[in-house]
């Protein structure tokens, strides 16, 4: 009786855990390894953010790799079904379809095996963090963090002034101290500096658009107001540095 009522308490106050546990590669992975017919070839890093639909990957440290491709994914027991949307990446074309056999290792790993061109290709992954309160994370199963910006989002709208200029989905993710914003030919890689009431200050990092990110050199300052409605999965970003009001607006993915 003891147990059950123990259970029955997990299954009201955390139900996102037992998500997490039911779906264990979701979440925020880094790239440690990568071995072809089980030999070790490298050992460039990646960022990998999986939710229950989404699979984004990203290479912001790279010497070799300066890009990024996300698509929608299906899981059917321990195959992740995978078909790229988007991908600035030479090597990966969109419309590309990928198959993964994942698992959890002893250590926490995520690891991804696909068979590509009669090679076995296999990818190790260690798990990291949207924040630092790690162990609340891992109770709840989703981003916790001291702002309110934390998370995955996808871009539906950009306006500029009144006008509708770009609805062509992209994904945005924060962390506690990063954002991440990830477009079809594109992405870019900031620094959050800090978050106030109304407003954000970010320092670009890195980015891979041919232009510049956002026309804005690496170590420039981005200050960008914002607001959120919607109890939170609505965010609204607006940036003033052009002259006219550009604002973009986002939709939580859960």
């Amino acid at each position: 009786m003891r147990l059950f009522i123990i259970n029955l308490i997990i299954i009201i106050l955390y139900p996102s855990l037992l998500l997490a546990q039911n779906k264990p590669y979701i979440g925020i992975w880094e790239r440690k390894a990568t071995y072809i017919n089980k030999k070790l070839v490298s050992k460039e890093k990646s960022l990998l953010f999986i939710t229950k639909k989404d699979y984004i990957e990203l290479f912001t440290n790279s010497k070799i790799k300066n890009c990024s491709f996300s698509g929608k994914i299906r899981v059917k027991k321990n195959n992740i079904y995978l078909k790229i949307n988007m991908s600035s990446c030479y090597k990966i074309k969109k419309g590309e379809k990928i198959v993964y056999t994942y698992y959890i290792n002893s250590k926490g790993n995520l690891i991804l095996k696909t068979n590509k061109n009669n090679r076995i290709i296999k990818k190790i992954y260690t798990r990291r963090y949207f924040s630092k309160f790690h162990s609340i994370e891992k109770i709840y199963g989703k981003p916790l963090c001291s702002h309110p910006l934390c998370g995955i989002w996808n871009r539906v709208a950009t306006y500029t002034g009144d006008e509708l200029v770009n609805n062509t989905p992209a994904y945005t993710v924060i962390t506690e101290y990063d954002y991440y914003s990830i477009a079809p030919i594109c992405y870019n890689y900031l620094k959050i500096n800090s978050i106030q009431a109304d407003q954000f200050t970010m320092t670009m990092t890195r980015h891979n658009c041919p232009t510049g990110g956002l026309g804005i050199k690496i170590g420039d300052k981005v200050i960008q107001k914002y607001y959120l409605t919607d109890n939170g999965n609505k965010l609204v970003i607006i940036n003033t540095s052009y002259g006219i009001p550009v604002k973009t607006v986002f939709i939580r993915i859960k």
